[in-house]
This record gives C-alpha cells, sequence and structure tokens, in this order.
C-alpha cells in the first residue's frame, strides 16, 4: 500500500534543510522553481516512483499567504510521496532533530 509521509519544521532554512537531509539520507536534492509552490523548492527520487521534496509553505510574493494553510504553523514542509515504505522513512527521518512529524496516510 502506498501512503505519503508529512514533516515540518520552522528552526531551519531550505538550504539548511536541504543539506541535513542529503547527509542524513544520502541521496541528492535538485533545486526546482515553481510559481504555483510560491517559487524554489527542492526535488529527489527514492525507489520507484518515490518522490521527496522540500517546499517553502510561506509564498515570498503573497504577503501572509501560505500552500498548506492547515500547516501554516510550519515554514517548510518535507515529504515523501508515493511511498511503500512509509515506515522505513519515518525511522530514517526520526534522527532529524529539526523535522517534526506530521502525518503518514495511506491510500491505494
Amino acid at each position: 500500500m502506498l501512503n505519503n509521509v508529512v514533516y515540518g519544521t520552522s528552526v531551519v532554512s531550505l538550504d539548511e534543510l536541504r543539506l541535513r537531509l542529503e547527509d542524513v539520507l544520502e541521496i541528492p536534492f535538485h533545486l526546482h522553481c515553481s510559481s504555483y509552490s510560491g517559487g524554489d523548492y527542492y526535488r529527489a527520487e527514492g525507489d520507484g516512483d518515490e518522490n521527496l521534496i522540500i517546499v517553502r509553505n510561506d509564498i515570498p510574493e503573497d504577503d501572509g499567504e501560505v500552500l498548506y494553510p492547515e500547516l501554516e504553523r510550519y515554514t517548510l514542509i518535507f515529504g515523501v510521496y508515493s511511498t511503500p515504505r512509509g515506515d522505513h522513512w519515518r525511522e530514517a527521518l526520526g534522527t532529524v532533530a529539526e523535522l517534526e512529524f506530521i502525518e503518514q496516510r495511506f491510500f491505494d
């Protein structure tokens, strides 16, 4: 069964979180830009169709707007999407003190 594993943080910058995750996960993240997601974000690929994404929750050009209103307390959102290995990621990310676990959502 596939699932998404989502974390949030407000204690580090986008680049600091990328460096920390690259170090812990030993996966390179690549810079992307999207007007939909408010500008720069980082993306990496895991096994199969897994996508790892670090995105700013605040939108710099839109004063006070956030991508995920339900997660407005976090300035950054990190997610592992379309993974059958949610528990693996939760264990691996458990050592990243800067991240707060938000949810693991299962789907078919």
